[in-house]
């Protein structure tokens, strides 16, 4: 008789759980006491705990059941899988009625894509959104991003990622392993088939030689397109791009393409030293790479340029005003300026000791 006396116990203890309001199934408990703590029934569960609730499986090495209010403590290698994503951490409590399980310490939530690390993880099993608190930590694995920041909210179901207070998106690029940066106070993250990222509130990007500045920015990664707003501000290499709106263009982690929108304003180092600066003007300015150097800048509309001239024949300066200015390039270096529609120009050369004007 002695044999059977633990398979009983145990049976009993899965039928009477079964017809509670809760439907949790003790699956595993090397030990199950019941003891009433004040007016409440406590349920307790020690060695290799398995629970089971409609599809979550639940494992601790052990467990505290409060009948009155409807709530499982799990404790101490803690796991939860609901068949979709798997929770670890060291305390998980356990809200049956709210399908909600709180997790603390130590948290790590996985599924086939993704793994989310955090502190504190509040997750609806049915509805599959979560808040995570303190020390948040997202990696994509299909997507090879990484979200970092102090609070986030997920949703599985639309691959929605929005992380608060410090946030920093990385997304690396698997043929060169360079990668694209975002830091903001404030990030949101579309994956699935929209795939692209909007920041909000001192956003800082960073793209190898390219960095930008401003009030938002939105970045699409399957087009590698990043647009700005609010004050932007874009450096790259020896330039500084300024505008109501910029438009930023690249191919396989290089700037191809730089747009400014109105009040378009491009700077390019001429001596550092000498704290001397190229300036091109005009309401918008498109900048064209090859090979991170710039190989062509359009100012169109009302332009106006300011360029120093070095070649061994013209030392100086030229400013000019025109509807359109080109300005070409060879391998990065300053090569000629040409002046369309309605041009005017004046030449300062380096001799020159009078007032110059450029109408800045």
């Amino acid at each position: 008789m002695r044999f059977f006396t633990i398979p009983i116990l145990l049976f009993i203890t899965i039928m009477v759980m079964a017809q509670s309001k809760s439907k949790i199934r003790i699956i595993h408990s090397d030990l199950n006491i019941g003891r009433k703590v004040g007016n409440e029934q406590l349920r307790i569960l020690k060695g290799a705990v398995h629970v089971v609730k409609d599809t979550v499986h639940m494992y601790c090495d052990s467990a505290y059941f409060y009948e009155e209010r409807n709530m499982l403590e799990l404790l101490s290698n803690v796991r939860v899988d609901n068949g979709h994503r798997v929770i670890r951490a060291k305390k998980i409590i356990y809200f049956p009625d709210d399908n909600l399980v709180e997790c603390i310490g130590f948290v790590r939530s996985s599924s086939d894509t993704d793994s989310l690390f955090t502190h504190r993880l509040v997750y609806n099993l049915k509805k599959k959104e979560a808040v995570a608190t303190d020390s948040v930590f997202l990696w994509n694995r299909e997507e090879r991003v990484f979200i970092t920041g102090d609070k986030a909210y997920l949703e599985e179901e639309r691959d929605y990622f929005r992380v608060t207070r410090d946030a920093h998106f990385v997304q690396i690029d698997t043929s060169t392993q360079d990668s694209f940066q975002v830091v903001a106070q404030k990030l949101e993250y579309f994956g699935d088939t929209l795939n692209y990222a909007f920041a909000v509130d001192s956003v800082t990007i960073w793209q190898g030689g390219l960095k930008t500045e401003s009030d938002t920015a939105w970045y699409y990664s399957k087009t590698e397109t990043a647009w700005l707003r609010g004050k932007p501000t874009v450096w790259f290499e020896n330039n500084e791009l300024n505008g109501d709106e910029i438009e930023v263009k690249m191919d396989s982690s290089k700037v191809k393409r730089l747009m400014v929108y109105k009040n378009a304003v491009a700077k390019t180092i001429n001596d550092s030293m000498k704290n001397e600066y190229n300036l091109l003007k005009g309401k918008s300015i498109e900048f064209f790479m090859d090979e991170n150097k710039p190989r062509l800048i359009i100012a169109r509309l009302n332009a106006s340029s300011k360029y120093f001239l070095t070649n061994e024949t013209d030392q100086g300066i030229n400013f000019s005003t025109s509807d359109s200015i080109y300005v070409f390039f060879k391998a990065g270096t300053l090569d000629s300026i040409e002046i369309i529609g309605g041009a005017e120009g004046t030449y300062y050369p380096d001799s020159y000791k009078g007032e110059r004007k450029f109408g800045e």
